[in-house]
């Protein structure tokens, strides 16, 4: 990592700090290195499951190390070493905190966290109330150390660290301060995840190995439990933007959620959020509406929103996915919608395909046009844009066309192939035609022009549902394409290595080109990792082919996003988080982002 930007990430992240409550008080210290034996130690085996995962001693001196594989390869498996602290120990390490080490490597890539490689913690007073419990899962991807937790009221919170060598041995510490209810967890002295901690359940008191539910191998060197902090420890506050605030929040304005969200700026500068409003439940069918909110002060405050589309009462009509774009050259915003509905036998069919017009900055729409027939076969089943945004291209010889990326299936059925594609339109939106599509099992999408030694270009980023189509071995990291002929074909998709996914939509953003006062930069946010949740937002200098610059925007549940640079070259992000139940408004410059020196 560059020097410069880890200073600065460091000094944001020690920026809020609170002083350890008790000096550290050691209760246990196996160390296999010296030739430690758990079950003398008065660690109990224990295996959940009827199939146990392999355990047992590697290596000598230096490298020796207890390893607990589990490969999934005949069915759930586990093997874990757990340690039954006192009554009084419990209540000590509740009240006064704790801090939890372990040496551990994980010499294969997990591509995420995994059960296959946990530990856990579990407090309680002595009468067994006021109980809290701590279970950490841990992973790697390349060099980047993984671990999750389920923080209580923050929901599961996903952090990761880089390391020099991630298939080497490091020293993780789990420390937790009751004071301010902050959990701390570091590997090789960095910050993996900060969070306020309230989860309550039982479990073994100590515990680490195999949990049954992922893929993974751990070799263990050294487990070590103390009552309180190390003296003179500082406890680091997770990270926030420099501001956030709410939108929309389900159950409130009539409708039990607010999803799909799409930002866009408007010329005149506002903001304009649009999103599905879902009258009656999560799902994604239903009597669903379509509403507008906006912003005239880069999101600091937001007008209520507005029904664009609504139809038929309580009627099971669902107006989805809007995807946005400005025409910068006529000042029109655009706005794409998919109508579907449910018949009387709950089956969902596919509507029509509509796009709405504003020619004041959003403040009145023309009727919907239906542009149905222009780009949807008869027998194509489901059909949705974006959701997202759109682009207009500024380069090369179809400079001016409009761009909505889409997908399709056949039938409607989620397990059947699906392919991302493209519509665009050469007149400002009054025709539209279909453009290239990439492969078997891409999905929900968005696209960026790109611009390379003044060859125009494009790059499609997709959802991956490969894993869906029983091909988990081809799943688990975004599918990207280019073009270089305005969208009509597209090369072989490929796995962007470093793009990790659950799978869930994503945003991807042109925030500038290469120029005098510029250098080229493209943004990228979705949940990183095996859940959705840990939304991370990544920084490309040289036209997505790689993400130097990487920066959690919100540790626990996450899902769709969208961004959009605003006017005064600030970067806005809607996303959904706390399990979908609210919309959230972060803003903030590429200094906060921790932008590296060129």
């Amino acid at each position: 990592m560059n020097p410069a930007l880890s200073i600065r990430i460091a000094a944001l992240l020690l920026a809020s700090v609170t002083l350890s409550p008790a000096a550290e008080r050691v209760i246990v210290d196996l160390d296999f290195r010296n030739g430690s034996d758990a079950i003398k130690a008065g660690w109990i085996a224990h295996s959940d499951k009827p199939l146990k995962a392999e355990a047992g001693a590697i290596g000598t001196g230096s490298e020796r190390a207890w390893r607990i594989r589990d490969d999934d390869g005949k069915g759930p498996e586990d093997g874990y070493y757990r340690f039954e602290l006192s009554d009084e120990q419990r209540e000590a390490a509740r009240l006064k905190g704790f801090t939890f080490r372990w040496r551990l490597r994980i010499p294969d890539d997990t591509g995420a966290t995994t059960r296959a490689i946990s530990t856990e913690v579990c407090l309680a007073s002595r009468k067994g109330t006021d109980v809290l419990r701590f279970g950490f899962q841990l992973g790697r991807q390349g060099n980047e150390m993984l671990a999750s937790v389920y923080a209580g009221k923050e929901g599961v919170v996903v952090g990761g660290a880089n390391v020099l060598d991630g298939a080497a041995f490091h020293d993780w510490t789990a420390t937790f301060d009751p004071g301010p209810q902050l959990l701390n967890l570091t590997v090789a002295g960095r910050l993996v995840l900060s969070t306020v901690f309230t989860q309550r359940d039982r479990g073994h008191a100590l515990a680490f190995g195999s949990r049954s539910t992922g893929i993974g191998t751990g070799d263990w060197q050294r487990v070590s439990f103390a009552i309180g902090l190390p003296e003179g420890h500082k406890m680091i506050s997770p990270p926030k933007p420099p501001f956030q605030t709410d939108v929309l929040v389900g159950g409130k304005g009539g409708y039990h959620a607010y999803r799909i969200p799409s930002l866009v700026t408007a010329p005149n500068g506002d903001l304009l959020l649009f999103c599905e409003a879902r009258k009656a439940s999560l799902s994604d069918d239903g009597d669903i509406d379509l509403v507008l909110s906006r912003s005239a002060d880069n999101g600091r405050t937001w007008s209520k929103p507005t029904v664009l589309l609504e139809e038929g009462g309580n009627a099971k009509i669902k107006f989805g996915n809007p995807t946005t774009l400005v025409d910068q050259e006529t000042k029109s915003v655009l706005l794409a919608v998919n109508r579907d509905y449910l018949d009387d036998r709950n089956r969902r069919q596919g509507g029509s395909l509509v796009i709405l017009r504003s020619d004041d900055n959003g403040r009145s729409w023309a009727k919907p046009l239906d542009i149905t027939a222009q780009i949807k076969k008869p027998t194509w089943g489901h059909y949705a844009f974006g959701p997202g945004i759109g682009i207009q291209l500024r380069h090369g010889p179809h400079r001016g066309r409009l761009i909505f990326p889409a997908n399709y299936r056949e039938s409607f059925n989620k397990r059947q192939p699906s392919w991302s594609h493209i519509i665009y339109s050469d007149d400002h939106g009054r025709m539209w035609k279909m453009g290239g599509k990439l492969g078997d099992f891409s999905n929900e999408c968005q696209l960026v022009e790109t611009l390379e030694n003044d060859r125009p270009g494009l790059l499609f980023n997709a959802r991956n549902h490969w894993g869906r189509g029983g091909f988990p071995d081809k799943s688990g990291k975004r599918l990207v394409a280019r073009s270089y002929d305005g969208g009509l074909t597209w090369s072989g998709e490929a796995m962007d290595p470093v793009l990790v996914e659950p799978p869930c939509q994503a945003s991807l953003l042109r925030y500038s080109f290469a120029g005098a006062d510029e250098r080229s930069r493209i943004l990228f946010t979705n949940p990183a990792g095996q859940s959705r949740a840990r939304l991370t937002m990544r920084l490309s200098y040289d036209e997505g082919k790689t993400w130097p610059v990487r920066k959690t925007i919100h540790a626990g549940s996450a899902a769709y996003s969208c961004m959009t640079r605003m006017k005064d070259g600030s970067v806005g992000l809607i996303y959904e988080r706390d399990n979908y139940g609210r919309l959230t408004f972060a803003a903030f410059g590429l200094a906060w982002l921790g932008e590296m020196e060129d």
